[in-house]
């Protein structure tokens, strides 16, 4: 699969995705993981787990909500009810957009 993110990112993440994959490939565990962690396209998730083993992301990956909201994204509306915050919300596995305009109130 293709990795998304600035160029920069994806020469990186793909040299790790490949340094991953081999070390990861000799454990037990790795074919029963294996398509989940090959859904991961965002090249930011493949440098924030460069140095995890794969015990250590299968437990996150079973620990993890399936939604990342990034608030540094999203930006504040002071409104006569509250507080919003809209901004994107994100797969946390894959990192693809889930919905443009997501919207807290507070």
């Amino acid at each position: 699969m293709e990795l998304k993110g600035s160029e920069k990112q994806i020469k990186w993440a793909t040299s790790i995705r490949k340094d991953r994959i081999a070390q990861w490939g000799k454990s037990a565990l790795y074919p029963e993981v294996e398509p989940d962690i090959l859904k991961n396209t965002a090249a930011s998730w493949w440098i924030a787990h460069r140095s995890q083993s794969i015990e250590e992301i299968w437990s996150a990956a079973k620990a993890q909500t399936s939604v990342l909201v990034d608030f540094s994204l999203w930006t504040r509306t002071d409104t006569p009810t509250g507080l919003t915050l809209v901004g994107p919300t994100r797969d946390a596995v894959t990192g693809e957009v889930l919905e443009d305009d997501g919207t807290l109130p507070f």
